[in-house]
């Protein structure tokens, strides 16, 4: 108990200390996940693994489940699930080609979900992101922030308390061919065969 209030102590004077800048597209706060360390937190909200052995199976249920492990199950996808029969990898580490697939249906993707991350509460992320892609969401459509910066709007399955009632505007562009948090290296979309 002692560990997780100095976590929470911390973890207040951290996102006071971000937010006053003021220079910052997106602002922090504390939620349901606040008194978990990074690698807590990491064990019990993510759990995408990505490996060479990865069958598209493996691959689908991760992505398109919304990380079964860390989130509830969502009676929706259940109900979609039914009547996928097959899904498709499109070319990873070119946004172009999220793009195209997010103009057509929403698109399940991998990010690398860090403390900043974990702790976003409204705005245009271009924050921090990490260094190992944990974390599964779906991006339904895309736009422009009011400041003129390109943008993925994404839901993620960790409730309606965090981030923007669950979803997060994410920077599109500019990060290089694998995008912002690494979101354009594992893009799935499901389809129905014949």
């Amino acid at each position: 108990m002692e560990n997780q209030l100095q976590i929470l102590k911390e973890g207040l004077e951290y996102i006071e200390k971000f937010n006053k800048v003021g220079n910052k597209s997106y602002t922090i706060s504390l939620n349901q996940s606040s008194d978990l360390t990074i690698e807590e937190f990491i064990a019990s909200y993510t759990g995408f693994k990505a490996s060479h052995k990865d069958s598209y199976s493996n691959a689908i249920s991760n992505a398109v489940v919304f990380n079964i492990r860390g989130c509830r199950a969502f009676a929706a996808v259940a109900a979609v699930e039914a009547f996928i029969t097959c899904y498709e990898f499109l070319q990873p580490n070119y946004e172009q080609n999220l793009l195209r697939g997010v103009i057509e249906q929403p698109v399940a993707v991998n990010v690398v979900a860090g403390d900043e991350f974990k702790k976003y509460t409204r705005g245009l992320y271009k924050g921090t992101c990490g260094t190992e892609i944990n974390h599964s969401i779906v991006i339904g459509c895309y736009g422009v922030s009011q400041e003129g910066v390109k943008c993925w709007i994404i839901k993620n399955s960790w409730s309606k308390a965090w981030g923007e009632i669950g979803y997060i505007r994410i920077k599109r562009e500019g990060d290089g061919p694998e995008g912002h948090c690494n979101i354009a290296t594992r893009l799935v979309i499901p389809c129905i065969d014949g």
